[in-house]
């Protein structure tokens, strides 16, 4: 059995690239929310090879997500999803269509930044989060 907090199974450096699309969400929802949510990302970021990209999905805002990413030392950049409806006039029937629309990237270590896209409603965040070769060695992770 594979748990989110620790994964033996797999070998250390052993993938280019991990997504998450939810998972960590339900993770920082449930109790010890903090330790619980770093253990997990410890765990991605020691699956990593060098370079690897880890993308992680979701509608935590920055103030709620970079916290815990931020004990790593990835480089993070920050995208925003959001829907758009237009109306297709091609069609005979003038549909209504969604678009997606992305936005980014902004760089995580601009703090007013951060806090401006914090107080956007009704939106995915994707963080682009990449693991860069030699700021940690693969030991003991932080705690």
């Amino acid at each position: 059995k594979l748990l989110h907090r620790n994964m033996p199974e797999i070998k250390t450096k052993s993938f280019d690239g991990v997504i998450d699309k939810g998972t960590l969400d339900a993770i920082v929802c449930g109790p010890n929310a903090f330790d619980n949510g770093k253990k997990a990302l410890g765990e991605i970021y020691r699956v990593l090879r060098p370079g690897g990209v880890f993308l992680l999905i979701t509608y935590g805002d920055p103030h709620s997500r970079l916290e815990s990413l931020k004990c790593f030392p990835w480089v993070i950049h920050v995208f925003c999803l959001a829907k758009k409806e237009i109306v297709d006039e091609t069609s005979n029937n003038f549909e209504v269509v969604t678009q997606p629309v992305i936005k980014g990237p902004y760089p995580s270590d601009n703090e007013d930044c951060m806090d401006a896209l914090s107080l956007v409603e009704n939106m995915h965040f994707v963080y682009v989060c990449q693991k860069v070769e030699g700021l940690i060695d693969d030991g003991p992770l932080p705690s």
